[in-house]
């Protein structure tokens, strides 16, 4: 009997010991967000942003975004001070293809690019916006899902899910530049065809 404890015992410490020396073939940590895949976005409705000097993921679980009303959706975050823009199709038809996926500029001139106004950091006066511009690196927002959700008398709800990377650049001050990169899960209203 007592060698059955020991031997469960060093089963334990084995076991133990070789949860903490999980990683990647490369060695870094896979359960670090840094070391996660790009598509891997979560599934609540949110807008998140990351700069040098902050970062914050905003709830949106009750945020109405109708593009119904317009393509260009525009929300402010109280709490962080921040806004954004993004460029969507106000047909339901354009919204469900599956050329949508993929990635788009920062701006808002066409449809699924995004911008961003916010503080420098938490509680700032001094704010940043977003440079308008493509690069496959440097300078995106990337469409990952698209899924409809739900269906009403006037309208279809669809849920759009990605990434983005963008340049900043102070609005007073043109000099001050950061760089910003987050995620976004939305629910967005769009007119049945």
């Amino acid at each position: 009997m007592n060698t059955l404890k020991k031997l469960l015992l060093f089963a334990l410490v084995i076991f133990v010991g070789g949860c903490d020396m999980i990683s990647d073939e490369d060695g870094s940590d896979p359960s670090d967000p840094e070391n996660q895949p790009e598509n891997q976005i979560p599934t609540s409705l949110h807008f998140a942003f990351k700069t040098e000097d902050w970062e914050r993921k905003v709830d949106c679980t009750h945020l109405d975004l109708d593009a119904t009303k317009s393509t260009l959706l525009k929300a402010t975050s109280q709490s962080t001070g921040s806004t954004f823009y993004f460029v969507v199709p106000s047909s339901s038809t354009e919204m469900a293809k599956a050329e949508n996926f993929g990635k788009y500029p920062i701006g808002t001139e066409e449809y699924f690019s995004m911008a961003q106004v916010l503080p420098v950091s938490q509680g700032s006066d001094s704010r940043i916006r977003s440079k308008a511009g493509f690069d496959e690196e440097n300078s995106f927002t990337e469409i990952v899902s698209i899924t409809h959700a739900g269906t009403a008398t006037d309208y279809e709800i669809y849920r759009v899910k990605g990434h983005y990377q963008m340049q900043m650049e102070g609005v007073e001050d043109e000099g001050l530049t950061r760089t910003c990169q987050g995620t976004f899960h939305f629910k967005i209203k769009t007119t049945k065809d």
